[in-house]
């Protein structure tokens, strides 16, 4: 998203705001846990896909 005008501009990029080290580092953790989240449910999902698999495998021997 782009603004016409230098001071919008300078809002939308986040350059105004006043954010401490400490902030930065919380919402850096906040980001991964996230991303913790996301990468251990596509695991389970995995996880149960091959069940499924190994399970129409044995109905079928």
């Amino acid at each position: 998203m782009t603004a016409h005008c230098p001071i919008c501009r300078k809002s939308l990029s986040g350059e105004d705001l006043k954010i401490t080290p400490i902030e930065k580092l919380k919402i850096q953790i906040d980001l991964l846990d996230e991303e913790i989240d996301d990468l251990e449910m596509q695991k389970k999902m995995r996880e149960n896909e091959i069940l499924r698999q190994i399970k129409r495998k044995q109905k079928d021997v």
